[in-house]
């Protein structure tokens, strides 16, 4: 019975938390990761440091590129 209990407590917590998180995402839909809406991310201009440094500027659009072209054909391959 007290196995039960403690098993009932678990599940209100993990709904209580499964609704807490649903509300966060709802808040936060048509935002990025770092709060910009996603009409100007696509705008914004990545500055890369380091050794990357005075190389030119990587815009979201010149990595959606790379991407497409590095796993464009990733199921292709012949194992």
């Amino acid at each position: 019975a007290n196995q039960i209990k403690q098993m009932q407590d678990q599940v209100k917590k993990l709904r209580a938390e499964n609704t807490r998180l649903k509300r966060l995402l709802r808040q936060r839909a048509g935002k990025t990761r770092i709060g910009f809406p996603v009409a100007r991310r696509a705008k914004r201009i990545i500055k890369l440091g380091g050794l990357w440094a005075g190389t030119p500027e990587i815009t979201e659009q010149d990595i959606a590129q790379a991407r497409k072209e590095m796993w464009g054909k990733f199921g292709d391959r012949d194992l």
